[in-house]
This record gives structure tokens, C-alpha cells and sequence, in this order.
């Protein structure tokens, strides 16, 4: 057995019985190493025997339940975090204006801008199929030739009156949106139109035409048309 092979199985076991293993130590430097290695192993299970130091299990145990500082600090900032999410996301719908009733009127105009200009022809029963369901009742004479009208949803998802006649210059366009007020009439317009909103019964009343529509004179028209004697509908 040469020395490297005597070493590797000494180091596993200075004890080994296997007869090659004693027959190499008949050699003095074999039995030196053989001492060496057993010397070791000995101290070594002596210092596995020590006793460990009284209460030092409950110590261990009670050091894992509780949360190192790391874990404590990683729950602080989760907890911070979310405050300050909470915190914003408040602000922001606090301070978020709501969308003003002029741009929905005039966005509600720009979306549905093919009814304008159609040249449909609207019967009185489907006038007053509409404008019944919202407590009304229209005198489309006093108005003109209706070649549009529904009970549309508006930006914030609640119904009101779409109505579309000819006017003077052009189409006029008129909505009634029972659920939302103003205090008082105000100018509207983008491009090409122009227009009004105003309080009408129990909500705003918008009237929008091209430019050079007398739009004084259209208000007083749909005004005179409108008649809220009945009893108030769904909106």
C-alpha cells in the first residue's frame, strides 16, 4: 500500500482492521500518522461531547420566533408602502375634477356627429315613446321637422334625451340630462358649433348648432316644446 492510499484511509479511519491496512504498519512513519489521525479523532469526539450551555435550546427557539430586524423593517415598509398607495390613489380621486358637463356635451355631440346630419324623417309616436319615459311631453311642431332622437347614455353612463331637428343654418342639436344641474346658462362650443347649456326642469338642457344658428331663438322654441306636466319618469 503505497503512502498517499495509507493517508486517505487513515484519515477515514486510524482504526481500519483490513489486513493491508495493518500489515503498512509495520512501518514506523505509517504508525506515526496512524497516531496522529487517531490522536485527532479523539479530541475531536471530546469536543462533540461538551455540553451545551443550559437553556441555550429555548434560547435558539425563542430567537426564531421572533422577526429579525430585517424582517421587521421589511414589514414597516410594506406596511408604509401601501399607506402611501392608499394615501395617493384618495388624493386623486379627491382632487380629480369631474369631467366638466360642457365637454360631455360636446364629446357626446362629436361621437354620435352621423346623426346630424340625417335625413330621416322622426313619427310623433317615437317622439313621444322617447321623451315619455323621462316625464315629458313634445310638441314637435313648434320645433320642426325631428330627424333624430333616443334615449342615450352620456359619459358618466346614466341617460338623458338626444334629439336632432332642422334649424335655420343647419341641424340643432338638443340634449336634456335630468341628472345633472347647473346654476346658469353658459356658452359651449368647438369648432364649427356653437351652442348652450342651461337649467331646464330637473336638469340641464344643452342646444347646439353650426355657427350662425340664432341659438337664443332655437332655446326659446324647444322650451315652448317641452311640456313637464307629467308625472315624472325614469331617467
Amino acid at each position: 500500500m503505497n503512502e498517499l492510499e495509507f493517508r486517505k484511509r487513515c484519515i477515514i479511519n486510524p482504526d481500519d482492521s483490513d489486513p493491508d491496512f495493518q500489515s503498512a504498519l509495520e512501518n514506523d512513519d505509517y504508525r506515526r500518522v496512524q497516531a496522529e489521525c487517531a490522536d485527532f479523532d479523539e479530541k475531536l469526539s471530546g469536543a462533540l461531547r461538551v455540553p451545551a450551555p443550559e437553556g441555550l435550546q429555548d434560547r435558539i427557539l425563542a430567537a426564531n420566533r421572533q422577526p429579525s430586524f430585517l424582517a421587521r423593517w421589511k414589514k414597516k415598509l410594506a406596511a408604509l408602502t401601501s399607506l402611501i398607495v392608499t394615501l395617493v390613489l384618495g388624493l386623486t380621486l379627491l382632487l380629480r375634477p369631474q369631467l366638466a358637463l360642457s365637454d360631455m356635451v360636446i364629446e357626446h355631440l362629436y361621437h354620435d356627429m352621423a346623426v346630424m346630419y340625417s335625413r330621416d324623417v322622426i313619427r310623433e309616436e317615437q317622439v313621444d315613446e322617447i321623451v315619455s319615459h323621462f316625464g315629458a311631453d313634445l310638441e314637435s311642431s313648434l320645433v320642426g321637422i325631428i330627424r333624430f332622437i333616443e334615449d342615450c347614455r352620456f359619459a358618466d353612463q346614466r341617460k338623458g334625451i338626444h334629439l336632432v331637428y332642422d334649424g335655420q343654418s343647419g341641424p340643432v342639436t338638443v340634449f336634456y340630462i335630468p341628472h345633472r344641474q347647473i346654476d346658469r346658462m353658459q356658452a359651449i362650443g368647438k369648432e364649427e358649433f356653437q351652442g348652450i347649456i342651461f337649467p331646464h326642469h330637473d336638469g340641464t338642457m344643452a342646444i347646439v348648432g353650426v355657427i350662425g344658428e340664432d341659438i337664443n331663438s332655437q332655446k326659446s322654441k324647444v322650451e315652448a316644446a317641452f311640456n313637464w306636466d307629467q308625472a315624472s319618469g325614469k331617467s
